[in-house]
């Protein structure tokens, strides 16, 4: 669940990658640690007021505590909580401790990239916390996704598609300083790993394949936290996503 500036109230919501999902952090002025949240939409401030969470046009600053590569905002022992579901309005919690377990005042802090929301759209923050991913896009084709592989070693793409679409779903393998290409009139998401097929510990991530643009891919994170499986039947390659410590489930190929 993200932050979402609606109809004038701070609710919850799944991200959509709207300027509504989308803050500013003004650090304070004074020099304390702390933050105010300020909507690009239209510069409104997420606000505490009567211990209800609301926007307003002046700065409300929040103490912010790192925890780990995670957030907490608040105001003492309260806390702003996100709702685990969509279109609940966003309220203060009343947290003891920062020691104290919490799933809904535990909150991340990501910038604007194509990656974050590639992942963000999977429903995961995916590699986010790693600092090993490193992709860049240029300008491509029309009705193209293209992968180049700018790493020494040859990896292994495999790029989504609508449920049901005559296309593609074949994992190729892309050596170095070369590139391969999908046809997609829609941005996807691409797999990309190190090993070929179901190798356990292989180094895999998913990342946004934008249509119309060459994705290249500069390096990949050395502690992977998915895998990618490949299974097909005669013609029908499909590429299936294994999340670590999970058991993939395939009932019919």
């Amino acid at each position: 669940m993200v932050l979402e500036a609606k109809d004038n109230k701070v609710i919850s919501a799944k991200f959509n990658g709207e300027r509504t999902q989308q803050w500013l952090l003004q650090p304070d002025p004074s020099g304390k640690c702390k933050v105010a949240l300020a909507s690009l939409v239209d510069g409104q401030y997420v606000q505490l007021q009567q211990d209800q969470v609301k926007l307003g046009r002046s700065p409300f600053y929040w103490e912010i505590v790192e925890k780990g590569d995670t957030y907490r905002l608040g105001e003492g022992q309260n806390k702003l909580a996100v709702p685990l579901s969509s279109g609940d309005a966003c309220k203060i919690k009343i947290v003891a401790s920062d020691q104290e377990e919490d799933e809904s005042v535990t909150l991340f802090v990501f910038e604007d990239t194509p990656e974050v929301r590639g992942a963000l759209r999977l429903g995961t923050k995916g590699q986010l916390g790693e600092s090993e991913l490193s992709v860049s896009y240029t300008d491509g084709q029309a009705g193209q996704i293209r992968i180049h592989n700018h790493l020494e070693s040859t990896i292994y793409a495999a790029v989504s598609a609508p449920l049901g679409a005559d296309k593609s779903f074949a994992q190729w393998a892309v050596k170095p300083d070369t590139w391969e290409r999908w046809s997609r009139s829609a941005d996807e998401s691409v797999h990309i790993s190190l090993g070929d097929g179901c190798i356990g510990g292989q180094t895999a991530t998913i990342v946004r394949g934008e249509t119309g643009k060459v994705l290249h891919v500069h390096s990949l994170p050395s502690n992977p936290k998915w895998e990618v499986c490949v299974g097909s039947t005669p013609g029908v390659p499909r590429a299936y996503v294994g999340k670590v410590g999970f058991t993939l489930q395939i009932n019919d190929l």
